[in-house]
């Protein structure tokens, strides 16, 4: 019986929404057990408070952990913990090191399905967890929104909306990496048609940087876009996404915390594959690009990564989606479930 289990996930909000399913099976099969999670401070925001976590290990790659030093500065504040149980669910050395008797470790066999088509990643997770005798048969996803945060939704919207009562559509134009971002003139005319020809109503999610390409976007939004961005924390920002009767975006952390949240998506795919990381569940939510290149999708392959040259965003692979396309889809998915 493990009694001190590390659960060693990602740094990104899209990423650690999926570790998360591990954690019911993991409760269920050790239930006086203590779990912690490894991941970054980007993501506490929506995981703090989780009540099967009794810990969270902060891993900060580009300050005291940077480099060999950093590393290792990491792994002995790790092993002072005296873990019994360790769970890697990315690529990484650093269970060899970590002390615990217990090492599972996620591996190119749990990434596919015995026919060798690929698993999702939750999937991949819960495959990892059956090879050790816990009984995961369906991810389930659990975030610790609170009534606070709920109140906030229910407050801004009751504030800000201007189409009480219709459908609300979310959208996340901003992701981590320019270059699986659409153009804002793109966001701008599918917002327009959509509100006149469904009768619904967008609202906005994400979070500024310095990065200029989502300078840009925020600048270059029609002003008249309900926005939340800046203007909400993560479990504010994933109540209001409960209230969404349908959620748009590229490959980003918001557009898999609504398909973790169970509200349908339409996603824009390009520079990212449309395999393994997609909205869990809705693949018939996918917009795929369109484009004929050989470089697609970059995001998994150095010898061609950006190589477009549009790092700075408005990259060939998504600019060849079409709004059309995107607006029929998001049609036929409001047309499918979901409440505002």
């Amino acid at each position: 019986m493990l009694s001190r289990i590390l659960i060693v996930g990602h740094t990104n909000i899209g990423d650690i929404c999926y570790d998360l399913s591990v954690l019911p099976p993991l409760r269920t099969a050790f239930p006086q057990s203590r779990l912690s999670l490894l991941t970054s401070s980007a993501v506490t925001g929506l995981i703090e408070g989780h009540p099967e976590l009794e810990q969270v290990l902060l891993f900060n790659r580009h300050a005291e952990h940077k480099g060999w030093w950093g590393r290792l500065k990491l792994i002995r504040m790790i092993r002072r913990q005296r873990f019994d149980g360790v769970i890697m669910l990315k690529t990484s050395w650093m269970h060899l090191f970590l002390g615990a008797r217990n090492r599972w470790v996620l591996k190119r066999r749990h990434l596919f399905d015995p026919s060798g088509r690929p698993l999702h990643r939750a999937d991949s997770y819960l495959k990892l967890l059956r090879e050790h005798g816990v009984r995961a048969d369906q991810p389930i996803f659990r975030f610790p929104i609170g009534e606070a945060d709920r109140a906030f939704a229910d407050e801004f919207l009751k504030r800000n909306r201007k189409r009480p009562g219709r459908p609300l559509v979310g959208i996340s134009p901003l992701a981590n990496w320019a270059l699986k971002c659409w153009s804002p003139r793109n966001w701008n005319r599918l917002i327009e048609r959509m509100e006149k020809e469904t009768g619904a109503e967008a609202i906005v999610f994400g979070k500024s940087s310095a990065d200029p390409f989502a300078q840009r976007v925020v600048r270059e939004l029609s002003p008249g876009i309900l926005s939340a961005i800046d203007r909400c924390t993560l479990k504010q920002a994933a109540a209001l996404i409960e209230r969404c009767a349908l959620f748009i975006a590229p490959d980003t952390g918001l557009l898999h915390l609504a398909s973790c949240l169970k509200v349908p998506c339409v996603g824009l795919y390009g520079a990212t594959p449309v395999t393994h990381v997609i909205p869990y569940g809705q693949r018939e939510g996918l917009v795929p690009s369109t484009a004929q290149l050989t470089c697609m999708p970059c995001s998994t392959n150095p010898k061609t990564f950006a190589i477009c040259g549009a790092a700075g965003g408005e990259a060939p692979c998504m600019e060849a989606i079409s709004v059309e396309r995107v607006l029929e889809k998001a049609k036929e998915r409001l047309g499918t479930g979901g409440a505002a």
